[in-house]
Protein backbone atom coordinates (compact mmCIF):
# COMPACT_ATOMS: atom_id res chain seq x y z
CA UNK A 1 0.00 0.00 0.00
CA UNK A 2 2.42 2.57 0.58
CA UNK A 3 4.89 1.48 -2.23
CA UNK A 4 1.78 2.24 -4.60
CA UNK A 5 1.17 5.57 -2.30
CA UNK A 6 5.18 6.49 -2.93
CA UNK A 7 4.76 5.70 -7.05
CA UNK A 8 1.17 7.79 -7.05
CA UNK A 9 3.27 10.78 -4.85
CA UNK A 10 6.20 10.56 -7.42
CA UNK A 11 4.02 11.01 -10.30
CA UNK A 12 1.79 13.50 -9.04
CA UNK A 13 5.05 15.98 -8.00
CA UNK A 14 6.65 15.20 -11.26
CA UNK A 15 3.41 16.96 -12.30
CA UNK A 16 3.61 19.73 -9.81
CA UNK A 17 6.85 20.75 -10.97
CA UNK A 18 7.02 20.27 -14.73
CA UNK A 19 3.72 22.94 -14.44
CA UNK A 20 5.09 25.65 -11.79
CA UNK A 21 9.06 27.29 -11.79
CA UNK A 22 9.04 27.70 -8.08
CA UNK A 23 12.43 27.11 -5.50
CA UNK A 24 11.48 22.85 -5.50
CA UNK A 25 13.62 21.84 -2.71
CA UNK A 26 12.34 24.90 -0.79
CA UNK A 27 8.64 25.09 -1.58
CA UNK A 28 8.87 20.85 -1.20
CA UNK A 29 10.91 21.01 1.98
CA UNK A 30 8.45 23.63 3.42
CA UNK A 31 5.03 21.60 2.82
CA UNK A 32 6.78 18.67 4.02
CA UNK A 33 7.97 20.20 7.35
CA UNK A 34 4.61 21.39 8.40
CA UNK A 35 3.05 18.22 7.45
CA UNK A 36 5.76 16.16 9.59
CA UNK A 37 5.00 18.86 12.66
CA UNK A 38 1.11 18.35 12.40
CA UNK A 39 1.44 14.51 12.67
CA UNK A 40 3.76 14.86 15.81
CA UNK A 41 1.25 17.55 17.61
CA UNK A 42 -1.45 15.63 16.71
CA UNK A 43 0.02 12.23 18.45
CA UNK A 44 1.13 15.03 21.30
CA UNK A 45 -2.61 15.75 21.50
CA UNK A 46 -3.96 12.66 20.91
CA UNK A 47 -1.63 11.05 23.78
CA UNK A 48 -2.44 13.15 26.37
CA UNK A 49 -4.34 11.70 29.04
CA UNK A 50 -7.83 12.44 29.30
CA UNK A 51 -8.13 12.66 33.49
CA UNK A 52 -5.01 15.06 34.90
CA UNK A 53 -4.89 15.30 38.60
CA UNK A 54 -4.21 19.58 39.37
CA UNK A 55 -2.34 18.15 42.35
CA UNK A 56 0.18 16.41 40.37
CA UNK A 57 2.61 19.04 38.42
CA UNK A 58 6.31 18.90 37.79
CA UNK A 59 8.73 20.61 39.74
CA UNK A 60 12.55 20.46 40.96
CA UNK A 61 13.92 19.16 44.02
CA UNK A 62 17.42 18.87 45.45
CA UNK A 63 19.18 15.69 44.81
CA UNK A 64 19.14 14.56 48.26
CA UNK A 65 15.77 15.19 48.52
CA UNK A 66 12.86 12.51 48.63
CA UNK A 67 9.63 12.81 47.04
CA UNK A 68 6.21 11.89 47.72
CA UNK A 69 4.38 9.06 45.92
CA UNK A 70 7.74 8.92 43.21
CA UNK A 71 5.88 6.38 41.09
CA UNK A 72 3.72 9.05 39.65
CA UNK A 73 6.83 11.32 38.09
CA UNK A 74 9.28 10.41 35.15
CA UNK A 75 12.37 11.74 37.51
CA UNK A 76 16.11 12.67 35.85
CA UNK A 77 19.09 14.54 36.93
CA UNK A 78 19.19 18.04 35.17
CA UNK A 79 22.67 17.24 33.58
CA UNK A 80 20.93 13.76 32.29
CA UNK A 81 17.81 15.50 30.75
CA UNK A 82 20.44 18.50 29.45
CA UNK A 83 22.29 15.43 27.46
CA UNK A 84 19.10 14.28 26.51
CA UNK A 85 17.09 16.95 25.25
CA UNK A 86 19.75 19.86 25.19
CA UNK A 87 18.56 23.45 25.91
CA UNK A 88 14.57 22.13 26.47
CA UNK A 89 16.05 21.04 29.76
CA UNK A 90 17.48 24.43 30.78
CA UNK A 91 13.83 25.62 30.95
CA UNK A 92 12.85 23.80 34.25
CA UNK A 93 15.51 26.11 36.30
CA UNK A 94 14.00 29.63 37.84
CA UNK A 95 14.35 32.13 34.89
CA UNK A 96 15.28 34.57 37.66
CA UNK A 97 18.21 32.85 39.01
CA UNK A 98 21.62 34.37 38.09
CA UNK A 99 24.47 31.85 36.74
CA UNK A 100 27.60 32.14 37.26
CA UNK A 101 28.04 34.63 34.42
CA UNK A 102 26.11 37.38 36.51
CA UNK A 103 22.96 37.09 34.38
CA UNK A 104 19.46 36.00 34.35
CA UNK A 105 19.01 32.48 33.23
CA UNK A 106 16.18 34.25 30.79
CA UNK A 107 18.68 35.83 29.12
CA UNK A 108 21.00 32.77 29.20
CA UNK A 109 18.70 30.68 27.71
CA UNK A 110 18.04 33.53 24.77
CA UNK A 111 21.21 34.09 23.96
CA UNK A 112 22.09 30.23 23.89
CA UNK A 113 19.34 29.48 21.95
CA UNK A 114 20.13 31.96 19.33
CA UNK A 115 23.56 30.88 19.03
CA UNK A 116 22.17 27.19 18.96
CA UNK A 117 19.25 28.19 16.22
CA UNK A 118 21.75 30.61 14.28
CA UNK A 119 24.09 27.56 13.64
CA UNK A 120 21.30 24.60 12.98
CA UNK A 121 19.37 26.83 10.64
CA UNK A 122 22.65 27.79 8.56
CA UNK A 123 23.84 24.09 8.71
CA UNK A 124 20.51 22.84 7.05
CA UNK A 125 19.91 25.96 4.77
CA UNK A 126 23.52 25.47 3.72
CA UNK A 127 22.83 21.39 3.27
CA UNK A 128 19.43 22.20 1.25
CA UNK A 129 21.49 24.67 -0.78
CA UNK A 130 24.01 21.81 -1.49
CA UNK A 131 21.20 19.79 -2.96
CA UNK A 132 20.09 22.44 -5.21
CA UNK A 133 23.53 22.36 -7.09
CA UNK A 134 24.57 18.80 -6.74
CA UNK A 135 25.52 17.36 -10.10
CA UNK A 136 22.54 16.00 -11.89
CA UNK A 137 22.39 12.22 -11.76
CA UNK A 138 19.78 9.44 -11.63
CA UNK A 139 18.90 8.32 -7.41
CA UNK A 140 19.25 5.59 -6.29
CA UNK A 141 16.59 2.81 -6.40
CA UNK A 142 13.31 4.92 -4.13
CA UNK A 143 12.95 1.77 -1.83
CA UNK A 144 16.97 2.18 -1.03
CA UNK A 145 16.41 5.56 -0.40
CA UNK A 146 13.32 5.13 1.69
CA UNK A 147 15.30 2.52 4.21
CA UNK A 148 17.91 5.45 4.79
CA UNK A 149 15.72 7.98 5.40
CA UNK A 150 14.06 5.50 7.98
CA UNK A 151 17.44 4.96 9.54
CA UNK A 152 17.36 8.77 9.61
CA UNK A 153 13.99 8.88 11.67
CA UNK A 154 15.23 6.65 14.23
CA UNK A 155 17.89 9.04 14.88
CA UNK A 156 15.52 11.26 16.12
CA UNK A 157 12.90 9.77 17.37
CA UNK A 158 14.68 8.80 20.78
CA UNK A 159 14.54 12.58 22.57
CA UNK A 160 10.77 12.82 21.60
CA UNK A 161 8.91 11.05 24.18
CA UNK A 162 10.48 13.49 26.81
CA UNK A 163 10.44 16.43 25.14
CA UNK A 164 6.10 15.86 24.13
CA UNK A 165 6.48 15.26 28.19
CA UNK A 166 8.59 18.26 28.87
CA UNK A 167 6.34 20.22 26.31
CA UNK A 168 3.03 19.54 27.81
CA UNK A 169 4.11 20.22 31.56
CA UNK A 170 7.11 22.89 31.36
CA UNK A 171 4.88 26.11 31.97
CA UNK A 172 4.51 24.30 35.14
CA UNK A 173 7.79 25.39 36.50
CA UNK A 174 6.67 28.80 36.53
CA UNK A 175 4.99 31.44 37.66
CA UNK A 176 4.77 34.57 35.28
CA UNK A 177 2.79 34.44 31.66
CA UNK A 178 6.54 35.75 29.83
CA UNK A 179 8.54 32.70 31.24
CA UNK A 180 5.89 30.45 30.98
CA UNK A 181 5.51 31.65 26.89
CA UNK A 182 9.63 31.54 26.81
CA UNK A 183 9.77 28.32 28.36
CA UNK A 184 6.97 26.37 25.71
CA UNK A 185 8.35 28.27 22.95
CA UNK A 186 12.01 27.39 23.43
CA UNK A 187 11.07 23.62 23.82
CA UNK A 188 8.52 23.75 20.87
CA UNK A 189 11.44 25.34 18.54
CA UNK A 190 14.56 22.90 19.71
CA UNK A 191 12.36 19.81 20.75
CA UNK A 192 9.72 19.72 18.00
CA UNK A 193 10.80 22.00 14.98
CA UNK A 194 14.95 21.27 14.92
CA UNK A 195 14.42 17.31 14.54
CA UNK A 196 11.76 17.71 12.38
CA UNK A 197 13.34 19.88 9.87
CA UNK A 198 16.59 17.40 10.26
CA UNK A 199 14.78 14.75 9.35
CA UNK A 200 12.66 16.74 6.11
CA UNK A 201 16.30 18.21 4.96
CA UNK A 202 17.74 14.78 5.97
CA UNK A 203 15.34 13.10 3.42
CA UNK A 204 16.22 15.43 0.61
CA UNK A 205 19.79 15.63 0.96
CA UNK A 206 19.85 11.47 0.85
CA UNK A 207 18.62 11.41 -2.89
CA UNK A 208 21.77 13.19 -4.05
CA UNK A 209 24.09 9.81 -2.77
CA UNK A 210 25.29 8.28 -5.90
CA UNK A 211 26.11 4.47 -5.05
CA UNK A 212 24.72 2.76 -1.85
CA UNK A 213 27.66 3.00 0.64
CA UNK A 214 27.18 6.86 0.07
CA UNK A 215 23.60 6.61 0.62
CA UNK A 216 23.82 5.05 4.50
CA UNK A 217 26.41 7.25 5.44
CA UNK A 218 24.78 10.39 4.91
CA UNK A 219 21.54 8.47 6.95
CA UNK A 220 23.56 8.97 10.37
CA UNK A 221 24.71 12.49 9.38
CA UNK A 222 22.25 14.60 10.35
CA UNK A 223 21.81 13.78 14.26
CA UNK A 224 24.63 15.98 14.89
CA UNK A 225 22.78 19.15 13.85
CA UNK A 226 19.97 18.44 16.30
CA UNK A 227 22.75 17.65 19.35
CA UNK A 228 24.09 21.28 18.21
CA UNK A 229 22.64 22.44 21.23
CA UNK A 230 23.10 19.75 23.59
CA UNK A 231 26.90 20.22 23.48
CA UNK A 232 26.36 23.94 24.14
CA UNK A 233 24.43 23.92 26.99
CA UNK A 234 26.46 21.64 28.06
CA UNK A 235 29.23 23.93 28.55
CA UNK A 236 27.42 25.89 30.07
CA UNK A 237 25.53 23.59 32.83
CA UNK A 238 29.67 22.14 33.89
CA UNK A 239 30.65 25.63 34.30
CA UNK A 240 27.51 26.57 36.17
CA UNK A 241 28.26 23.24 38.74
CA UNK A 242 31.92 24.14 39.21
CA UNK A 243 31.11 27.48 40.48
CA UNK A 244 28.37 26.20 42.47
CA UNK A 245 25.64 28.87 40.69
CA UNK A 246 23.40 25.81 40.40
CA UNK A 247 23.30 22.53 42.66
CA UNK A 248 22.74 19.10 41.64
CA UNK A 249 19.16 19.06 40.67
CA UNK A 250 16.11 15.95 40.06
CA UNK A 251 13.38 16.81 37.33
CA UNK A 252 9.97 15.63 37.91
CA UNK A 253 7.68 15.40 35.50
CA UNK A 254 4.14 13.70 35.83
CA UNK A 255 3.87 10.33 33.84
CA UNK A 256 1.58 10.09 30.71
CA UNK A 257 0.87 6.64 30.51
CA UNK A 258 -1.90 7.33 27.23
CA UNK A 259 1.39 9.30 25.54
CA UNK A 260 3.92 6.76 25.75
CA UNK A 261 1.60 3.99 25.02
CA UNK A 262 0.40 5.64 21.79
CA UNK A 263 4.08 6.31 20.99
CA UNK A 264 4.97 3.31 21.31
CA UNK A 265 2.56 1.99 19.10
CA UNK A 266 2.66 4.45 16.06
CA UNK A 267 6.26 4.80 16.37
CA UNK A 268 7.69 1.63 17.45
CA UNK A 269 6.03 -1.84 17.73
CA UNK A 270 4.07 -0.54 14.78
CA UNK A 271 5.56 1.87 12.86
CA UNK A 272 3.27 3.28 10.77
CA UNK A 273 4.54 7.25 11.30
CA UNK A 274 8.15 6.71 10.65
CA UNK A 275 7.03 4.61 7.19
CA UNK A 276 4.59 6.78 6.23
CA UNK A 277 7.34 9.81 6.29
CA UNK A 278 10.03 7.87 5.26
CA UNK A 279 8.05 7.17 1.95
CA UNK A 280 6.60 10.33 1.23
CA UNK A 281 10.17 11.78 1.70
CA UNK A 282 11.87 9.53 -0.60
CA UNK A 283 9.27 9.71 -3.34
CA UNK A 284 8.96 13.67 -3.36
CA UNK A 285 13.12 13.66 -2.90
CA UNK A 286 13.85 11.11 -6.35
CA UNK A 287 10.78 12.52 -7.82
CA UNK A 288 12.50 16.29 -7.74
CA UNK A 289 16.08 14.43 -8.75
CA UNK A 290 14.50 12.88 -11.96
CA UNK A 291 12.78 16.28 -13.08
CA UNK A 292 16.27 17.90 -12.51
CA UNK A 293 18.09 14.90 -14.62
CA UNK A 294 15.31 15.22 -17.47
CA UNK A 295 15.58 19.16 -17.32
Amino acid sequence: LLLSFDSALAHRARLTFDNFEVEKYICASSICLLGLIAIVLSIWFLGMSKVTCESIRAFNSPATEKVEKPELYFTSALNELIVMLGIPAYCVLPFARVGSTGMQIRVTILLLAAQCWILQGASLFLLLEGIKTATPADPMPRLAVALATYLNILGHLGELPASLLLLRHVHEFHERIQDELLAVVVCFIAGVLVPCAAIVVGGFFLSTATNYCDLFMKSVVFKFISNIDTWVVAINSRTNLVAGTIEPLMVHLPRDGDLARLLNYVLCVIPVVPAFICFVLAGVSTALREHEVKS
